[in-house]
């Protein structure tokens, strides 16, 4: 199940992750709109409908194609201070 965000003029942001094994796990972003979308609530088969309009879907990133980020470095940062109290 893929979560969803609903944007303020009614588009729907998607995020979609996914395993295939061999493969790996998949996550992708998408923007879907279903302004303009035929209506199937009531439609209980839709193969073969004449007239069904879909939800358009734009995906806007891979995950997959993000690059990694840099390292974290073992040690704490220099500007943070670590105390342990003893009682």
């Amino acid at each position: 199940m893929p979560e969803v965000q609903a944007t303020p003029d009614g588009r729907l942001l998607v995020l979609e992750r996914g395993y295939t094994s061999g493969v790996g796990n998949t996550v992708r972003l998408y923007l879907a709109d279903p302004r303009g979308a035929t209506d199937t609530g009531g439609t209980k088969n839709l193969t073969g409908q004449p007239g069904v309009r879909l939800i358009h879907k734009t995906r806007l990133a891979d995950i997959a194609d993000c690059p990694s980020p840099e390292p974290r470095p073992s040690s704490p940062s220099p500007t943070r201070s670590w105390t342990t109290s003893r009682a």
